[in-house]
C-alpha cells in the first residue's frame, strides 16, 4: 500500500490521458503512430504561450499497478488517495469486505511510541501463523509450511526509522522467550534439510552425476568405517555407471578409492590395472578439458553474431589450428570430447562459409547423440542444441521444408530443469514462428505470438540477455509481418536497449536487424529524420564489426533512399544484391528486407 501511496504523490500529467502534455512534434508523431481519429493542430498547441518542459517528451505515465489488482482493498485505497477523496479512504479502511487493508487507531501519542504500538500489534497478529508454521515443519508437511511462511511476510517501507526493518526486528525480540520463537531457527534448518533430502532423491533419478556423487560419499564413509568389502562393492557399481556414460572425471575419483581400498582387501587386486586405467582416464579427461575450452572460445565468438563477418574468420582459424582440432574424429575416444569436437567444427565452418563441412559436422553431432540414447537421457540439453543447429542450418540455407521433422524431435525432448526448459521453449517458439511466416500461415503466427508474449513476460527474469534479445527480436519481426506498427516499434525499442552500445559487439547481428526494422517503418511513415539516424547507427555497428561488401552496399542503398525521400528502384537493387549472395553471407536477417519488399505496394517485381 505504501508504494502505491508514494506513486500517488508523484502522480501528475493530464487525468484524461490526452497528448497535450507533449511537445507539438511529438504529438504529431504519436497521433500518426497510434492512428488517432483526429490529428492535432500544432498551431493550437500551447496557445497560452506557456512553453512545455524540456523533458516533457521523455515522461511516461504509468497507469496500471502490477502489485495489486484494481478491485483489491489496496488498489481501491490507492485510487481514492490519488484523487484526494479522504472520506472514501476512511470508508474503505473500515470496510470489513477487504481483508488486505486495516485501520488501526493507536493509543500512544509520540511518533516512536505510536510506531512501537502498531508494529507490536502487527507482530501479535502474526504469532498464530508462526505457530502453525512450526507445527507443519515438525510434522514434515513441506507444502503447508511454505504456505504459512508465505502468509507472514512483512514489507517495510524503509530499512531504518520508526517503521523500518531494524525497528521491527528489535520488537520481535520482545517475544524471544516464547517456545515457538526459540525453536524457530531449529525448525527452519530442519525444513531446509528436509527439502534438500527430497530434492536429492528426486534428482538422483534425473542425473547420473548426482547419483555418482552419492556413491562417492557412501564409498568414503564405508572406507573410514572399515567396511572395505561394502565399499568395494559400491566402487564397482559406480564404475559401471561412469564407464557407460563416459564420465572420466568420476572414473578418476572412483579409481582413487579403488587404489586406497586395495591394501585392506583379502582378495588380491591387480594394482597395475588400476594404474593403467587411471592413465587412460587422465588422457581422456585432458582431451575433454581442452575441447571444453575450445567450446567456450567458440561461444565467445557466437555471442557477437551467429553469422559470418570478416571479424569472425581469424579467431575461428586460431581454434582450428589447435593440435586437438587437427585430429580425425576416430582419434578421439571419449564420447563427450568427440561430441564437442563436432559442435566446434560445425559452428566454425559456418563462420568460415564452408556449407558442406558445416552440414557434415552438425549432422554428425546429431547422429552421435541418436546413436547413444542413454546420453540423450542424461543430457537432453546437448540433444536439443544439436537439433537446434540442424534447424538453423536448413533455415539459413533456405531449405525450410526440411525443418518439420526436426521441430517434431525438438517437441519430444524431455528437459529436466527449469532453466534449460526456458531456453529451449524460447528456441521452439522462434523456430516455429519463422516456419509459419515462411508458409504465410497468418492465423498460426497470431496464435503463437500471443503464446510467446505470455511466456516471455512470465519467465523473463530467468533469461540471459542474449536469449531476451532473440525472443524480443522475433516478436518484433512477427508484428512487422502482421503490419502492427505500434507493437513492432515497442518490441524493437525493448530489444535494442539490451544491446551494449559501448562496445557495439554483443549480438550485433540482432541489433542491426532490429534497427533495420525500425528504419523501414519510419521510412514508410515518412519520418525520414528518424530513419536517417537509424541507418547511420546500422552503418557504425557494421563498420565496427567488419561486415562484408554486400551488407555495406545494402546499407548505403538504404541511406540513399532515405536521403532522397523517395523509394525509386532502390528495393529492386537491394533484392538483386540479396539474391546474388550465398545464404550464409548476409550478416543480418534478410527476411526483414524481403518482407518489406513484398508488402510494399509500389513494387512490381519478383523476389
Amino acid at each position: 500500500m505504501l508504494s502505491d501511496i508514494c506513486a500517488a504523490s508523484i502522480h501528475g500529467g493530464n487525468q484524461d490521458g490526452s497528448l497535450a502534455a507533449y511537445s507539438a512534434n511529438m504529438q504529431q508523431q504519436l497521433a500518426q503512430l497510434m492512428t488517432l481519429p483526429q490529428m492535432l493542430n500544432p498551431d493550437t498547441v500551447h496557445a497560452d504561450n506557456k512553453q512545455p518542459s524540456i523533458i516533457c517528451d521523455n515522461v511516461v505515465k504509468l497507469i496500471k499497478s502490477h502489485r495489486f489488482k484494481d478491485n483489491s482493498g489496496i488498489g481501491q485505497l490507492a485510487k481514492q488517495i490519488k484523487v484526494g477523496q479522504v472520506t472514501q479512504c476512511f470508508e474503505l479502511l473500515n470496510d470489513d469486505n477487504f481483508c488486505d487493508i486495516n485501520w488501526y487507531q493507536p493509543k500512544q501519542t509520540t511518533a516512536q511510541t505510536v510506531a512501537n504500538e502498531i508494529l507490536t500489534s502487527l507482530i501479535t497478529q502474526l504469532l498464530p501463523i508462526y505457530q502453525q508454521y512450526t507445527q507443519a515443519v515438525q510434522q514434515g508437511d513441506i507444502q503447508k509450511a511454505f504456505s504459512y511462511l508465505h502468509q507472514q511476510q512483512v514489507l517495510c517501507a524503509q530499512k531504518s526509522g520508526y517503521w523500518g526493518v531494524t525497528q521491527l526486528n528489535a520488537l520481535i525480540d520482545l517475544f524471544k522467550n516464547e517456545d515457538f520463537v526459540r525453536q524457530f531457527s531449529v525448525a527452519k534448518n530442519y525444513l531446509i534439510n528436509l527439502v534438500l533430502k527430497s530434492l536429492s532423491i528426486h534428482h538422483q533419478k534425473a542425473k547420473k552425476s548426482i547419483e555418482l556423487n552419492s556413491f562417492l560419499t557412501e564409498i568414503e564413509i564405508l572406507f573410514w568405517k572399515g567396511l572395505y568389502k561394502l565399499a568395494y562393492k559400491k566402487i564397482q557399481q559406480a564404475k559401471k555407471i561412469a564407464q557407460k556414460y563416459d564420465m572420466t572425471h568420476y572414473l578418476l575419483l572412483i579409481n582413487y578409492w579403488d587404489r586406497r581400498i586395495e591394501n585392506y582387501m583379502t582378495t588380491k587386486m591387480l594394482n597395475e590395472t588400476v594404474v593403467k586405467d587411471t592413465q587412460k582416464f587422465l588422457s581422456e579427461y585432458n582431451q575433454q578439458l581442452e575441447m571444453s575450452i575450445m567450446i567456450k572460445q567458440m561461444e565467445k565468438i557466437s555471442r557477437s553474431t551467429i553469422k559470418r563477418t570478416l571479424g569472425t574468420s581469424a579467431p575461428v582459424k586460431n581454434i582450428f589450428n589447435q593440435d586437438l582440432m587437427k585430429l580425425k574424429e576416430n582419434d578421439i575416444i571419449n564420447f563427450h570430447a568427440k561430441l564437442d569436437y563436432c559442435f566446434v567444427k560445425g559452428t566454425g565452418y559456418a563462420f568460415l562459409g564452408n556449407k558442406e563441412k558445416e552440414f557434415y559436422y552438425k549432422k554428425r553431432a546429431f547422429e552421435l547423440l541418436e546413436e547413444n540414447p542413454h546420453q540423450i537421457k542424461e543430457n537432453p540439453t546437448r540433444y536439443a542444441s544439436a537439433i537446434n543447429n540442424m534447424i538453423l542450418y536448413y533455415y539459413f540455407q533456405g531449405l525450410i521444408d526440411k525443418i518439420p521433422p526436426y521441430l517434431e524431435k525438438l517437441d519430444q525432448v524431455e528437459l529436466k530443469f527449469n532453466h534449460t526448459k526456458i531456453s529451449f521453449i524460447n528456441a521452439k517458439h522462434n523456430l516455429n514462428l519463422r516456419f509459419y511466416m515462411y508458409h504465410k500461415e497468418t492465423t498460426k503466427v497470431e496464435d503463437l505470438l500471443l503464446e510467446m508474449e505470455s511466456w516471455y513476460n512470465a519467465n523473463m527474469t530467468y533469461k540471459s540477455t542474449v536469449v531476451k534479445m532473440i525472443s524480443e527480436y522475433n516478436i518484433s519481426l512477427a508484428y512487422f509481418y502482421l503490419n502492427k506498427t505500434k507493437n513492432c516499434l515497442k518490441w524493437c525499442n525493448s530489444c535494442f536497449k539490451l544491446f551494449d552500445m559501448k562496445v557495439k559487439k554483443n549480438r550485433h547481428d540482432l541489433a542491426v536487424s532490429v534497427v533495420l526494422l525500425q528504419l523501414l517503418l519510419y521510412f514508410d511513415l515518412k519520418h525520414f529524420d528518424l530513419a536517417l539516424k537509424n541507418i547511420d547507427l546500422v552503418i557504425s555497428i557494421a563498420t565496427k564489426n567488419k561486415y562484408g561488401r554486400s551488407e555495406i552496399s545494402i546499407f548505403k542503398l538504404l541511406r540513399k533512399m532515405i536521403v532522397s525521400k523517395n523509394i525509386h528502384d532502390y528495393p529492386q537493387k537491394i533484392n538483386e544484391i540479396i539474391k546474388a549472395q550465398d545464404a550464409g553471407v548476409i550478416n543480418m536477417d534478410k527476411d526483414i528486407l524481403l518482407l518489406w519488399i513484398k508488402k510494399n505496394k509500389h513494387l512490381h517485381f519478383k523476389t
